[in-house]
C-alpha cells in the first residue's frame, strides 16, 4: 500500500520509538504525540486496508483526533497479530494502546504531531 499524504511518514526512526516506549514503561507517563503517530504510521502499510486513510485511524493520523475510539483505532492496527509479535513490536503496540486510552476523549490537536514536545 503507498500512500502518498506526508502525514503519513512516520517522523521518528523504528529504533527511537523503541528507545522511547522502553524510557516510558513502567511510569504513568505516556508516549508523546510523535511516538504515537510514528507507531501508528508504522503500522498502516502492515495492517493493507485501503480505507485507512479515509476514516478514523487515517483522522487520528492526520489530526491526533481520539475521540471515545482508542480501542478502534488499536484495533485496527493490532487485532489480527496482537500476541504474535516480535517482543519490540508488542512494546510499541502496547504503548500505544496506553497513549489512546490516556487520551480517550481527545479531538483534533493544534500543531500535530509534534504537539506533545519530545
Amino acid at each position: 500500500m503507498s500512500i502518498r499524504d506526508p502525514l503519513f511518514a512516520p517522523r521518528r526512526t523504528q529504533a527511537d520509538v523503541i528507545t522511547h516506549c522502553r524510557l516510558r514503561l513502567g511510569t504513568n507517563v505516556p508516549i508523546t504525540d510523535v511516538y504515537a503517530h510514528a507507531i501508528a504510521t508504522m503500522r498502516v502499510p502492515l495492517v493493507r486496508d485501503l480505507d485507512v486513510t479515509d476514516g478514523p485511524l487515517g483522522e487520528f493520523i492526520r489530526t491526533g483526533h481520539v475521540g471515545n475510539r482508542g480501542p478502534w483505532l488499536w484495533g485496527a492496527l493490532y487485532k489480527d497479530v496482537a500476541g504474535a509479535l516480535p517482543a519490540d513490536q508488542e512494546l510499541m503496540s502496547d504503548m500505544l494502546g496506553r497513549y489512546l486510552l490516556h487520551h480517550a476523549g481527545r479531538g483534533p490537536v493544534d500543531g500535530w504531531p509534534n504537539a506533545g514536545g519530545e
